[in-house]
């Protein structure tokens, strides 16, 4: 489990996060907005989700998000730190939060973490 779908408007960092994720062994579908997004959902295993967009708004896509591929992991990334805004963000569904400016390796540990974390819960029999 290493497909991570990228959602982040500013082209640079998202850029740059992609070039350092596909260096270290994750494959990486990145989009600018929210209609590429939905459109390519299904085909991630993580979804790494900016809040504040041109378009749209973060919470909203990682609400339906959750909904439809109720197994996905969902990182929120985004410029509001305030505790409000982390609430709503795991109350939406997201399974971890950072506040930019990020940390690649921190991005790349969590990303990483929460992949054991998924694949261990799929192999759970009931």
């Amino acid at each position: 489990m290493r497909r991570i779908l990228l959602l982040e408007d500013e082209s640079e960092l998202r850029e740059e996060m992609a070039a350092f994720l596909q260096k270290r062994q994750w494959q990486v579908l990145q989009v600018g907005n929210v209609a590429e997004f939905s459109s390519l959902g299904d085909q991630a295993d993580i979804a790494v989700v900016d809040i504040m967009l041109p378009e749209g708004c973060g919470f909203d896509v990682i609400e339906a998000l959750r909904r439809q591929w109720p197994y996905c992991g969902i990182v929120m990334l985004t410029a509001l730190g305030s505790d409000h805004a982390k609430r709503r963000a795991f109350e939406s569904g997201a399974d971890r939060y950072l506040v930019k400016p990020i940390k690649l390796l921190e991005l790349d540990a969590i990303l990483n973490d929460l992949s054991q974390r998924l694949t261990a819960g799929s192999t759970v029999s009931t």
